[in-house]
């Protein structure tokens, strides 16, 4: 069952992990984000995230933040379109991605199209959200 969003969720953007099934994320509204050129940017970083993560045993101890699939969203304010960074093995795991989209207030995206390549990663792409593939760790 699709769920209606309501008029006054705010997307969000941040950042996140898959570990094991369970997703992490920590995010803030959009109308809260940083500047970064073109972009709205969530300030925060993976690395300090997961320290605070590790002090709160939420993750597996001993454990590096490289360890899981991850990523963030970012907002580019002149193409008014939110872009997903993730892992590609996220990617390949359509229900994490609608889980996403859904935890962060962003529209959904009925169907996946591929729409062109940077680099070696394709950039898949409908409505007004961008998806680009990153190879981070070893996926």
């Amino acid at each position: 069952m699709n769920k209606i969003r309501k008029p006054h969720e705010t997307p969000k953007i941040g950042i996140f992990w898959l570990v094991g099934r369970r997703l992490i994320l920590d995010t803030i509204p959009l109308s809260e984000a940083g500047n970064y050129g073109d972009s709205k940017i969530y300030e925060g970083d993976h690395v300090t995230h997961w320290e605070e993560l590790e002090r709160r045993c939420e993750v597996p101890p001993d454990s590096d933040y490289e360890e899981f699939p991850r990523g963030r969203v970012n907002f580019n304010t002149k193409t008014q379109q939110f872009t997903l960074f993730l892992d590609r093995c996220i990617l390949r795991k359509k229900d994490v991605v609608k889980s996403l989209l859904r935890l962060m207030c962003l529209p959904t995206i009925p169907r996946f199209q591929r729409t062109g390549t940077i680099g070696a990663s394709a950039v898949l792409q409908e409505s007004n959200i961008e998806i680009r593939p990153e190879i981070t760790g070893v996926w």
